[in-house]
């Protein structure tokens, strides 16, 4: 992600980096809460398809968020992969201090990238699971959304965080009305509809008053089905 500073936890010192080399993209003071809860149906629908994002280099450890999606792609914050294609980074579905419903891994060159977007996926991963939906549904300002997450420091447990959607700008970036934590990357950005909770994007990038995701749509799955 660029532009913002990373929130997934790569290290305090690039984070800390990356936060003061980034400017700010809400009005200073704007959105440095959550206002309210969203809806216990979607906390509750989240916990089994919802993961740590986990994977260790030379000099370092680092973990985010990631969800399942219809197909059984594992999704998470393109940003939050290593460097090194053949690192293996691991999805641990439903974690919660130290358990895991199931362990899923693949080399970070296994994943795949959807184009202009701060977005990758893990191809079929996890074919046997009720998936997380993906809404077409409009996002408006004053939307409230759901961000279930590892945010540090109680990374070892899942935890919803609710805002407001501040504004929708063009090419599909939604932006938040508040913070969330590092950690977070690659989070499912959650709404209420019709149907139930679904998908409207990824988490990506967060400063000291906001937070930015972007969209995802289901035509973006078909990257899996490209050679």
């Amino acid at each position: 992600m660029k532009g913002v500073a990373d929130i997934s936890s790569h290290g305090i010192l690039l984070g800390l980096a990356l936060t003061l080399a980034c400017g700010m993209f809400l009005l200073p003071g704007q959105g440095a809460r959550a206002e309210t809860a969203v809806s216990t149906e979607i906390a509750e629908s989240t916990a089994s398809v919802v993961g740590r994002i986990n994977h260790a280099g030379f000099r370092r450890r680092a973990h985010c968020t990631g969800f399942v999606v219809t197909g059984g792609h594992i999704v998470t914050a393109a940003h939050c992969l290593p460097e090194w294609e053949e690192e293996m980074v691991h999805f641990q579905r439903g974690y919660d201090r130290g358990e895991d419903l199931s362990h899923h891994k693949g080399q970070r060159a296994t994943f795949r990238k959807v184009n202009n977007s701060d977005i990758a996926m893990l191809c079929n991963a996890v074919p046997d699971v009720a998936p997380l939906r993906i809404t077409t549904q409009r996002v408006a300002p004053g939307d409230m959304l759901g961000i279930p997450g590892y945010p540090i420091p109680r990374a070892h447990i899942l935890q919803m965080h609710s805002c407001k959607t501040w504004k929708v700008a063009k090419g599909g970036r939604i932006h938040i009305a508040c913070p969330v934590r590092p950690g977070t990357s690659g989070a499912p950005v959650l709404v209420d509809t019709a149907d139930g909770p679904q998908v409207v994007a990824v988490m990506s990038a967060s400063n000291r008053t906001s937070a930015r995701a972007h969209r995802l749509t289901p035509a973006m799955l078909t990257t899996c089905n490209t050679p």
